[in-house]
């Protein structure tokens, strides 16, 4: 399932505010009950094919396109360790409206 989430919403072109908001509400429902099906809560990290990616995602959707390039980091960031510089991309083309400031997020990117 949660391969699935990260798979589709990668996919959308555009993604509005309000679309965003509640997609990382939806998130933080998973997030905070998926641990609890295990024994041990960390095994969510271990057994959940995608886990990291998906919690990499849920922030991305609430963030500012200076949080995200902080996450980026040169591509060394966190960001960086669970999406291609092409999914970073395109979830930034999907969020924020083309301007300066995006296109200077996206050069940064490679």
């Amino acid at each position: 399932m949660v391969q699935e989430l990260v798979l589709r919403t990668l996919s959308l072109e555009d993604i509005p505010a309000d679309t965003a908001v509640q997609l990382v509400a939806a998130f933080a429902v998973v997030i905070t009950r998926a641990p609890q099906v295990f024994e041990d809560p960390n095994e969510v990290y271990h057994r959940v094919h995608h886990w990291s990616q998906f919690l990499e995602l849920q922030l991305v959707l609430g963030a500012n396109l200076r949080t995200i390039s902080d996450r980026w980091t040169d591509g060394k960031g966190p960001l960086a360790h669970v999406f291609t510089p092409d999914q970073t991309k395109q979830l930034i083309r999907a969020l924020f409206q083309n301007t300066e400031r995006r296109a200077a997020v996206l050069a940064c990117i490679k």
